[in-house]
Order: C-alpha cells, then sequence, then structure tokens
C-alpha cells in the first residue's frame, strides 16, 4: 500500500510564507497550523475567531469544531484585518495551483493543501496530543480516519524519545 507523503518541516514552509502573498499565508497557516480543510480555510471569517481558538464549520461533515490558533497564525490575522475585506475569492483549484507554484518559487517539493493538513496532524502527535485529540481538531468523525494521517516514522520521530513517553505515562499510573 502506497503512503501519502509526509510533510512537516518548518523551514520548508517559512520559505513559502516567504515568497507568498498575505492572503496566501493566511491559506497555507491555516492549514499547516490549524488543520483547516481548503474550503475551511477559503470559508475562514475574522468573526469565528472565539476565546478557545477558531470556530470552524467543517463542510465536509457539516459540524461545527474548534480548532488551535498559533501564535504565528494569530499574529498573521492581526496583522492583515485591515486588507482582508479586499482580498479575492478564488477557487480551491487556483488555490492548489498557487500552492505549486510557490513551491516551486521557494524551491521546495511540490505540496498540495493536504499535505499542509497531514502535516498538523502529525505535529500534533509528535507534541503529545492524545489521538481522540487530533481527531476532534481535524474533524474526523473515526479515529481510523485520524490514523491515516499521521505519519510517524520511528527512526525520525526517536525511540528514545517514545520510551520516555511510555515511561512517563506509566508513571503517573
Amino acid at each position: 500500500m502506497r503512503r501519502p507523503t509526509t510533510w512537516s518541516d518548518d523551514p520548508d514552509l517559512n520559505k513559502i510564507l516567504e515568497v507568498s502573498n498575505a492572503q496566501e499565508k493566511l491559506w497555507w497557516l491555516l492549514m499547516a497550523d490549524a488543520g483547516c480543510r481548503l474550503r475551511e480555510a477559503l470559508a475562514f471569517d475574522v468573526s469565528s475567531l472565539g476565546p478557545p481558538g477558531l470556530h470552524i464549520y467543517a463542510t465536509k461533515t457539516k459540524k461545527w469544531r474548534w480548532v488551535f490558533v498559533s501564535d504565528r497564525l494569530s499574529d498573521h490575522i492581526a496583522q492583515t484585518s485591515a486588507t482582508r475585506g479586499y482580498w479575492s475569492k478564488p477557487t480551491p483549484r487556483t488555490v492548489q495551483r498557487r500552492l505549486a507554484a510557490r513551491c516551486k518559487e521557494a524551491k521546495v517539493k511540490r505540496l498540495t493543501p493536504h499535505h499542509l493538513r497531514h502535516s498538523f496532524a502529525t505535529r500534533c502527535a509528535l507534541a503529545g496530543i492524545p489521538i481522540f485529540g487530533i481527531q476532534s481538531l481535524m474533524g474526523h468523525e473515526s479515529e481510523r480516519v485520524t490514523r491515516i494521517y499521521l505519519h510517524l516514522d520511528l527512526e525520525a520521530f526517536g525511540l528514545e524519545m517514545l520510551k520516555a513517553q511510555f515511561d512517563a505515562r506509566l508513571k503517573r499510573r
């Protein structure tokens, strides 16, 4: 079975952000730092920000969910609030093409918006967020679907780190 390409390299994301305009940066950060689907990122409305984070209507599941807002996403939202009303309303395909163009311009491997969403799930897992928490943040109906999004390479993750987390959990019991 072929697994989707994973990507969670912040230096590459930073390169993409450097060559992107303000509207594009918002989309990339909503997908990479908040786990939004492409259509959810396109539907972003600043009025959906609240104390716990961003209240999103999941277009796929037709349900509301809360997602975290990273510091860099929050900063970008604050910096662009005055100009946001003048931005274009592109189609999802246009956004996919723009991301491909920005990857080429930044000289990083080609990514899709869905790669950014997968990287969010992987980074959550690496940060120690339990699978059911990631499931909720991603807006998935089942844990099985969430597991597909997690790309954990035990060698890269580090077996020592995994053992340390295991030992810490055992001590809590």
